[in-house]
């Protein structure tokens, strides 16, 4: 497979409810070799992974992919939890046949890779989390996962002298977020509070 692109070439994937998802594939796939797929943080798109993907062996065989609504990819009608998102990924997969995979994920990424790959076992030959988010942070599965993960993936990559402007950024982490006030314990979030423990 020649590109010119870092990421490989890009193309749709059409999933069960008829959205597509856009991927970007480097490498050619060897029978018995697994397939390496890059799941994005939390209001990222496949480029966070730009640096990574390029650096992988000439022979590896890998995916990256936006989410949802992200990037390239068709927004979903339905609320975004995270076995939605999993079903998703599912799908992705099985564009790709039985494996073998490799689940790469970071942050909040990493919830939907542990979710499918405790649907389908045999066909995940190893995972490897990179600062993954915890299913215990209830914010990620409150209604307003959604709306906070667009508004971040806003702020982080489009809005003109965002402090996370050309940073890979990660909403669950707030590695970097764009500049603003600070918001007082009272009027916090439940997502705030629980970055706010997490960083404690």
């Amino acid at each position: 497979m020649d590109t010119d692109h870092t990421q490989g070439v890009g193309r749709n994937v059409r999933i069960r409810d008829g959205r597509n998802l856009f991927l970007m594939e480097k490498g050619t796939a060897t029978a018995g070799a697994p397939t390496i797929v890059f799941e994005a943080g939390m209001a990222a798109p496949r480029s966070s992974w730009g640096l990574v993907q390029p650096a992988l062996p000439g022979t590896a065989h890998s995916i990256t992919y936006d989410r949802a609504g992200l990037g390239r990819s068709d927004p979903d009608p339905q609320p975004r939890t995270v076995a939605r998102m999993a079903d998703d990924l599912d799908d992705l997969l099985d564009a790709f046949g039985q494996g073998p995979f490799i689940l790469v994920a970071t942050s909040g990424g990493a919830l939907v890779a542990r979710e499918a790959a405790k649907r389908r076992p045999e066909q995940i030959a190893g995972m490897v989390l990179v600062d993954p988010t915890d299913e215990g942070c209830e914010a990620v599965f409150a209604p307003s996962f959604r709306r906070f993960e667009r508004f971040a993936h806003q702020s982080a990559y489009f809005s003109p002298g965002s402090a996370c402007s050309n940073a890979s950024t990660t909403a669950s982490s707030f590695a970097c977020r764009p500049t603003a006030r600070p918001i007082s314990a009272k009027k916090a979030s439940p997502w705030a509070q629980c970055v706010r423990a997490a960083q404690s």
